[in-house]
């Protein structure tokens, strides 16, 4: 009866060193293109998203709103079709999702992130490309992207029965450095973060 009224579940924070990780990686495939989405995108970013019936970024406004905020979705095409994406943010962030709300100290304050640290979110891809390791050629791509650009570290949030990107941040390196656990009670809502290694964290 209680469960009706009472939920737990749990976050994992993964932080990557860019220089270690980046040659964990196999060869690319070639069959698609990396692209830094532009204003001029936002259809296509709508179009990928609302596939995948995810609520958030599926506006014109609101991708819009999170480029002018300084963050870039990246991104994998094939035949003019986005088949693999991920948000990323720097300095202060503060989002949509579950796995973010969570992460913030205080609701709606965000995380404000060091200069040489990003924050990935909404990491995704199109329901007939998964098991082709996509994801993985994205991160590769995106951590070459960031290590040109001087950036060392590279943060991500997930559930804990996110089986796909936990089992991929174990293998190119992720360290995990913080479990945060959220407890409901009809509207009152507990959470706890533990982090592994207090030091590792490069935000506040």
């Amino acid at each position: 009866m209680l469960s009706r009224f009472f939920s737990k579940n749990g976050t994992l924070i993964f932080k990557f060193s860019i220089e270690q990780s980046r040659h964990l990686f196999v060869c690319k495939a070639n069959d698609y293109c990396y692209k830094i989405a532009s204003i001029d995108d936002t259809k296509k970013i709508v179009c990928f998203y609302k596939k995948l019936d995810r609520v958030e970024f599926n506006t014109n406004k609101s991708i819009e709103f999170e480029m002018k905020n300084g963050a870039s979705f990246h991104y994998l095409e094939i035949n003019g079709t986005i088949v693999a994406g991920m948000w990323i943010h720097k300095g202060l962030v503060c989002i949509s999702a579950p796995s973010f709300y969570a992460f913030q100290c205080k609701p709606n304050k965000g995380v404000l992130f060091d200069n040489d640290t990003v924050y990935s979110s909404h990491n995704a891809v199109a329901k007939d490309y998964l098991g082709k390791h996509l994801y993985t050629n994205l991160l590769q791509c995106v951590f070459d992207y960031l290590y040109s650009s001087g950036i060392k570290y590279y943060v991500i949030c997930t559930g804990f029965d996110n089986y796909r990107i936990i089992n991929s941040s174990q293998k190119y390196g992720g360290k995990l450095i913080g479990i945060i656990k959220t407890q409901r009670f009809l509207l009152f809502k507990h959470k706890k973060i533990y982090y592994l290694n207090s030091k590792e964290k490069n935000w506040h």
